[in-house]
């Protein structure tokens, strides 16, 4: 259900090597319009990352146009004499895997406050993965919501939305209808928070069979399940 980080990760990524010089690096990022690059060794095992705020210089120069100005502005004096990646890169990287969902990818992003990660597969390299790739993965609209939602509904459940209804407005879901069971209501809200988009989900699905306590019996009135929260 959750979209992963490999699905959204950029594969071309641009690397450096720990003896580049800070000067090739910066003309690298200009050149390929990033704001970071992964420091790598022989092997592409990720040592570090060098972003355009390690190369906001203590002299008042900038490297990459006006991103390194702004930042030199918030950052100023840093360590001079720099030469190499080396030197510059923030160390250890943090890093992802290409099964990582993106609710997790953006929660390491806010934990560690930055805005790149970089993909390892076996210990190598595979892709990069930034705050504006996430940001854009999450901005979905509602009819893309809407359907992913329904196929997800049929295929787990074989519910129609003739028996589920689905309606989404900013990300906000609502599910009208009937099961016959109240474990599976349950679970279809949970199913349907976990969806890349939504928000909150307010269910009135109701219920024919209470599963969920020792004495099952029926039910004939709809129940409203609430309000659950994305997370």
């Amino acid at each position: 259900m959750q979209t992963m980080v490999g699905e959204v990760m950029t594969t071309a990524v641009a690397r450096v090597r720990p003896e580049t010089p800070v000067t090739q690096v910066a003309r690298l990022l200009r050149e390929r319009g990033v704001t970071a690059v992964p420091v790598v060794d022989e092997e592409d095992h990720v040592l570090g990352v060098v972003s355009a705020m390690d190369l906001a210089m203590d002299d008042g120069q900038s490297y990459s146009g006006p991103a390194l100005l702004g930042c030199m502005a918030r950052h100023p004096a840093r360590a001079s004499g720099a030469k190499t990646a080396a030197e510059r890169m923030s160390s250890p990287a943090v890093s992802v895997t290409p099964d990582v969902s993106l609710r997790t990818a953006t929660r390491l992003l806010q934990m560690h406050g930055i805005h790149h990660l970089p993909v390892v597969a076996d210990g190598k390299l595979v892709g990069m993965v930034t705050r504006r790739d996430l940001l854009a993965a999450f901005l979905r609209g509602d009819e893309q919501v809407r359907r992913q939602i329904v196929h997800a509904m049929e295929m787990t459940f074989h519910l129609t939305s003739d028996q589920v209804a689905v309606t989404v407005h900013n990300g906000v879901v609502r599910l009208d209808g009937q099961v016959e069971r109240r474990s599976v209501a349950g679970e279809l809200g949970r199913l349907t928070a976990a969806v890349d988009g939504v928000i909150a989900v307010d269910s009135e699905v109701a219920w024919e069979i209470d599963d969920t306590t020792t004495g099952s019996r029926p039910r004939d009135v709809a129940r409203r399940a609430g309000r659950q929260v994305a997370r």
